[in-house]
Protein backbone atom coordinates (compact mmCIF):
# COMPACT_ATOMS: atom_id res chain seq x y z
CA UNK A 1 0.00 0.00 0.00
CA UNK A 2 1.20 3.22 -1.16
CA UNK A 3 3.05 5.71 2.29
CA UNK A 4 1.44 8.94 -0.02
CA UNK A 5 0.90 10.98 -2.29
CA UNK A 6 2.39 12.52 -5.29
CA UNK A 7 1.09 15.62 -7.93
CA UNK A 8 3.00 17.99 -9.80
CA UNK A 9 2.97 20.46 -7.25
CA UNK A 10 2.95 18.34 -4.12
CA UNK A 11 4.23 15.48 -2.18
CA UNK A 12 2.39 14.24 0.51
CA UNK A 13 3.78 11.26 2.97
CA UNK A 14 2.06 9.35 5.82
CA UNK A 15 2.95 6.94 8.09
CA UNK A 16 0.34 3.55 8.01
CA UNK A 17 -0.42 1.66 11.38
CA UNK A 18 -0.80 -2.10 10.91
CA UNK A 19 -4.14 -2.45 13.58
CA UNK A 20 -3.64 -6.03 13.44
CA UNK A 21 0.42 -5.43 14.98
CA UNK A 22 -1.44 -3.14 17.95
CA UNK A 23 -2.91 -4.67 21.55
CA UNK A 24 -6.37 -3.98 22.04
CA UNK A 25 -5.97 -3.21 25.44
CA UNK A 26 -4.78 0.38 24.93
CA UNK A 27 -8.00 1.66 23.11
CA UNK A 28 -9.89 -0.55 25.16
CA UNK A 29 -8.58 1.40 28.20
CA UNK A 30 -9.30 4.75 25.98
CA UNK A 31 -12.74 4.26 27.42
CA UNK A 32 -14.60 6.37 24.37
CA UNK A 33 -17.13 4.45 21.89
CA UNK A 34 -14.77 5.22 18.94
CA UNK A 35 -12.14 3.36 20.40
CA UNK A 36 -14.00 0.73 21.54
CA UNK A 37 -14.90 0.25 18.22
CA UNK A 38 -11.56 0.43 16.41
CA UNK A 39 -10.67 -2.40 19.30
CA UNK A 40 -11.83 -4.69 17.00
CA UNK A 41 -9.43 -4.54 14.42
CA UNK A 42 -6.46 -4.69 17.19
CA UNK A 43 -3.97 -7.70 18.31
CA UNK A 44 -6.26 -9.54 21.04
CA UNK A 45 -3.49 -11.40 22.54
CA UNK A 46 -4.01 -14.40 24.33
CA UNK A 47 -7.91 -13.25 25.35
CA UNK A 48 -10.62 -14.74 24.11
CA UNK A 49 -12.24 -13.30 21.09
CA UNK A 50 -15.37 -13.99 22.36
CA UNK A 51 -15.10 -11.89 25.59
CA UNK A 52 -13.39 -9.03 24.24
CA UNK A 53 -16.34 -8.72 21.68
CA UNK A 54 -18.78 -8.96 24.43
CA UNK A 55 -17.16 -6.67 26.53
CA UNK A 56 -17.01 -4.23 23.42
CA UNK A 57 -20.68 -4.63 22.95
CA UNK A 58 -21.23 -4.34 26.99
CA UNK A 59 -19.14 -1.35 27.73
CA UNK A 60 -20.74 0.83 24.08
CA UNK A 61 -23.97 -0.39 25.52
CA UNK A 62 -22.67 1.52 29.00
CA UNK A 63 -21.79 4.53 27.54
CA UNK A 64 -24.10 5.19 25.31
CA UNK A 65 -27.50 3.46 26.27
CA UNK A 66 -29.43 7.00 26.32
CA UNK A 67 -28.46 7.57 22.78
CA UNK A 68 -29.76 5.04 20.74
CA UNK A 69 -28.31 6.89 17.77
CA UNK A 70 -24.74 6.76 18.34
CA UNK A 71 -25.05 3.41 19.72
CA UNK A 72 -26.94 2.05 16.15
CA UNK A 73 -24.35 4.26 14.35
CA UNK A 74 -21.24 2.08 16.60
CA UNK A 75 -22.45 -0.93 16.50
CA UNK A 76 -23.13 -0.77 12.53
CA UNK A 77 -19.63 -0.12 12.51
CA UNK A 78 -18.62 -2.76 14.37
CA UNK A 79 -20.05 -5.47 12.30
CA UNK A 80 -18.42 -3.74 9.19
CA UNK A 81 -14.63 -3.90 11.01
CA UNK A 82 -15.40 -7.12 12.70
CA UNK A 83 -15.74 -8.99 8.95
CA UNK A 84 -12.10 -7.81 8.50
CA UNK A 85 -11.51 -10.30 11.83
CA UNK A 86 -13.18 -12.78 10.79
CA UNK A 87 -15.34 -12.46 13.97
CA UNK A 88 -19.34 -12.86 12.46
CA UNK A 89 -19.77 -15.99 14.66
CA UNK A 90 -18.63 -14.06 17.82
CA UNK A 91 -21.00 -11.06 17.28
CA UNK A 92 -24.07 -13.10 16.71
CA UNK A 93 -23.13 -14.87 19.95
CA UNK A 94 -22.82 -11.51 21.78
CA UNK A 95 -25.94 -9.88 20.16
CA UNK A 96 -28.17 -12.89 21.00
CA UNK A 97 -26.64 -13.43 24.82
CA UNK A 98 -27.56 -9.06 24.77
CA UNK A 99 -31.35 -9.88 23.38
CA UNK A 100 -32.47 -12.17 25.90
Amino acid sequence: MSAGFEGPDFHYRYGLVDMRALGCEYLIKKDTPEALVLSILCDFGDRDPQEVVDYIYTRLQELLGDNLKQLRECLDMLHILSANRDLDKQIEETEKMLTR
